[in-house]
């Protein structure tokens, strides 16, 4: 099979997969997870320490950080506030999440070893064209023109 019959390929999967409600519970349980690493690398925050904060087993801390739990929100409050943060949620209009994903995906991919589990995160998946910075400013304007 061809680059560009693979390449429409996962577009025409991409499409499909974004009309079903799954593919926005996981990306919203993907993004938290992602969050919640971050904050505890900044918080030195181990998977033990935070089971110990929250009472729990490490087994349980494993799964959240894996996004194989089905969060509630007192869940997600309790991960927060253990990790010295306060849970923030918010809406954004779906046709900016739709521009940035169709952006996001014409962005090349790197080899990068996975932070969440299995799955790796935003930052480590996209690399920002850096050989024509005006390609990125157009998408990144394009972006914030349309999210404004």
């Amino acid at each position: 099979m061809s680059t560009s019959k693979t390449a429409e390929g996962f577009k025409k999967l991409f499409a499909r997969t974004r009309k079903h409600l799954a593919y926005f519970v996981q990306g919203a349980i993907t993004e938290f997870t992602e969050s919640l690493v971050a904050r505890m690398e900044e918080t030195r925050v181990t998977n033990s320490t935070l089971a110990d904060r929250l009472k729990c087993k490490p087994s349980y801390i494993t799964k959240v950080l894996r996004g194989s739990t089905n969060f509630t929100l007192e869940s997600m409050v309790k991960l927060a506030l253990a990790v010295d943060s306060e849970l923030k949620i918010g809406l954004v209009p779906k046709v900016a999440s739709e521009k940035i994903g169709d952006i996001l995906q014409n962005i090349p991919v790197s080899k990068a070893r996975p932070r969440v589990g299995n799955w790796p995160s935003r930052e480590t998946l996209i690399q920002f064209p850096t050989s024509s910075p005006s390609k990125f400013e157009a998408l990144q304007n394009e972006f914030f023109s349309i999210a404004a």
